[in-house]
């Protein structure tokens, strides 16, 4: 084993699940090495590495929700809409196949996710609208009518 490799081990004491994936992983490529693009464990594979991230503006007449959900079409995702609250839910299932002369792959991956956000406003559930196009949804929430925000403000008294 080279010098650089041992540099880019990592550390048992740092963390201890990861050092010993890893060990286990090298372990299986050394025993029976398959080609470089398919090395990377199935495990460390995931279709929705994290939630996707919700970009809220507002404006006089309406809220705009924008959400990144790439590999997503119209027919993965969900939005619903009831008591001020929004949920996006999407799902993906892939399924992978490729032969060549010495070996044979296979894959089922997928993956789910579901956020919520609740609005200050009411909303004109029937103006609401939803479209995706190039991995970004985009909804559009127009406030209704007599919706306008109402703030109390209380006094904090001493104890």
């Amino acid at each position: 084993m080279t010098d650089n490799a041992l540099a880019n081990r990592p550390n048992r004491n740092q963390d201890p699940f990861n050092w010993l994936r890893k060990e286990v992983d090298q372990l299986f490529q050394n025993m029976w090495p398959i080609p470089s693009k398919f090395s990377e464990s199935l495990l460390s594979q995931r279709v929705f590495p994290a939630l996707p991230t919700l970009d809220v503006a507002e404006n006089e007449k309406e809220f705009t929700v924008t959400s990144d959900v790439p590999g997503l079409e119209e027919k993965d995702l969900k939005v619903e809409f009831s008591n001020k609250v929004l949920t996006i839910k999407g799902e993906k299932k892939l399924n992978r196949e490729e032969t060549q002369n010495n070996y044979y792959l296979t894959e089922r991956l997928g993956g789910s996710f579901s956020r919520s956000i609740q609005l200050p406003f009411p909303i004109n559930e029937s103006l609401i609208e939803a479209h995706v196009k190039d991995g970004v949804l985009h909804i559009t929430l127009p406030k209704a009518e007599g919706g306008e925000k109402q703030v109390k403000s209380i006094e904090v008294k001493k104890a």
